[in-house]
């Protein structure tokens, strides 16, 4: 079996409690394009094109998994991704 583990979404923490204050957790496209983007890309110092070219994938389909929306990557995709990242997504 094959379970995808976006980190930060099972060990999730709430950083402020209240009465009012409902936490939600974010869909996993979601999570996914914001590992990406937000936290991966941007520790690395990678521009878009930069990463593009590291993992061999075309521009486009790039940028569609940096999209919430789009983001709907292969397993290939995902074992490039990890690759050029230096981080596991995928635990079996």
């Amino acid at each position: 079996m094959l379970t995808i583990l976006l980190k930060g979404i099972s060990r999730y923490r709430p950083l402020f409690t209240g009465k009012n204050m409902y936490h939600i957790h974010p869909d996993r496209r979601f999570a996914f394009a914001a590992w990406l983007k937000l936290k991966k890309r941007a520790e690395k110092g990678l521009s878009q094109k930069k990463a593009v070219e590291l993992m061999g994938i075309n521009f486009q389909s790039y940028q569609k998994y940096e999209n919430p929306k789009t983001a709907n990557p292969t397993l290939k995709t995902i074992e490039r991704i990890e690759k050029v990242m230096g981080e596991a997504l995928l635990t079996i």
